[in-house]
């Protein structure tokens, strides 16, 4: 149990935006070719890097300090 929460805590500590692509990408991808899957991820990803998210990510790593995601 401690493990699964330490897993919960860690992925809680990264980006919202990041976490809800990469569910709506397992949600979207099943049942896609290869290419049309590898089309979505590559359209869900600008959207996720074109935010706020990776910016403050960097800075936070860079001041080390705990990532204040919007």
């Amino acid at each position: 149990m401690e493990e699964a929460m330490a897993l919960a805590e860690r992925l809680a500590s990264f980006g919202p935006k990041s976490q809800q692509g990469i569910i709506k990408l397992n949600r979207l991808s099943r049942g896609l070719s290869f290419e049309e899957a590898c089309k979505l991820e590559t359209k869900t990803a600008l959207s996720v890097l074109r935010g706020n998210d990776p910016v403050e990510g960097i800075r936070a790593q860079k001041e080390k300090r705990k990532a204040n995601f919007e």
